[in-house]
């Protein structure tokens, strides 16, 4: 039996997929965010269990080669003469627990309005000038204090560095994410969110080792939370937390509040003053 074959003439659309091309393109765009994520999640878990590994003296190594540049990012000269410092020095020593024992805690003290407080690997702490001036009670600073020491004790600055090692070693060897020897705007905004939801992550949990620390200074946990009871009033309410480095004050205040319920700690209690002239040099306000 003779089949005639005829053959079929060629359309426009033979070379078009069914699919319309920005379907494909945001299945590829998918596959690379969850691609991204979960190579960055892996990242995380590698770094976790290396850090809590490093010994002492390398990450005190790591933070003294950083102190210049952290420093230089406040912006503001350090007073290291300044006797504010001893008076910070002696709020820090008692909340030192034994996790921090081994580690030697240095206080910097930075000149500027910024009301700010942060650390960074190998002990270093900074505090600003400008969160002196606009603390209210000493409740208030040991809580401060404490959140930083919780940081510290976590080792959340080496994890954090640890991460961004790791990605930027990783790109440069896969070539992932580069578009003409610079990152992809794509890869920047994926992995500045999921950086931001771990850095909020360490926040809760040092915002709760500095509630620990205050109820073992004072035996309640009043006042500690006043600070954050200001700037709530300031901060906008349509800013979504998922795009910040902290959780909200409010959201903050809240957990707290919870977890000091569940401990069945007390956060009433009495104040205890700030020195005199904390907002001056040396305490010394004369001049002012």
């Amino acid at each position: 039996m003779n089949m005639k074959y005829t053959p079929k003439e060629i359309t426009e659309e033979v070379n078009v997929t069914p699919t319309h091309p920005l379907v494909n393109l945001g299945y590829l765009a998918g596959t690379v965010v969850v691609s991204l994520v979960a190579i960055y999640a892996a990242m995380g878990v590698a770094v976790d269990l290396v850090v809590p590994r490093l010994s002492r003296s390398t990450e005190i190594k790591i933070g003294d080669s950083l102190l210049p540049v952290a420093q230089d990012q406040f912006g503001g000269n350090v007073l290291a003469d300044d006797t504010r410092v001893d008076y910070l020095e002696s709020l820090a020593q008692p909340l030192i627990r034994e996790e921090l024992s081994d580690l030697p805690i240095t206080i910097h003290l930075m000149d500027t309005e910024i009301a700010n407080a942060a650390i960074i690997a190998g002990g270093h702490v900074f505090v600003t000038t400008g969160l002196l001036e606009e603390s209210r009670s000493e409740n208030e600073l040991v809580f401060i204090l404490g959140h930083e020491l919780g940081h510290l004790a976590n080792r959340d600055s080496l994890k954090s560095l640890g991460r961004s090692l790791f990605l930027l070693l990783g790109s440069l060897a896969l070539g992932i994410g580069t578009q003409n020897g610079q990152s992809s705007p794509l890869l920047n905004t994926t992995l500045d969110f999921q950086s931001l939801h771990y850095s909020r992550e360490q926040e809760t949990q040092a915002d709760r080792y500095g509630m620990i620390l205050t109820i073992e200074q004072y035996g309640h946990g009043g006042y500690a939370l006043d600070f954050f009871e200001r700037h709530s009033a300031h901060e906008p309410s349509f800013i979504p937390e998922y795009v910040l480095t902290h959780p909200l004050s409010e959201n903050r205040i809240e957990a707290l509040e919870l977890f000091a319920a569940e401990n069945n700690w007390s956060l009433t209690g009495d104040l205890v003053p700030l020195p005199e002239g904390i907002e001056c040099p040396n305490f010394d306000c004369g001049n002012e």
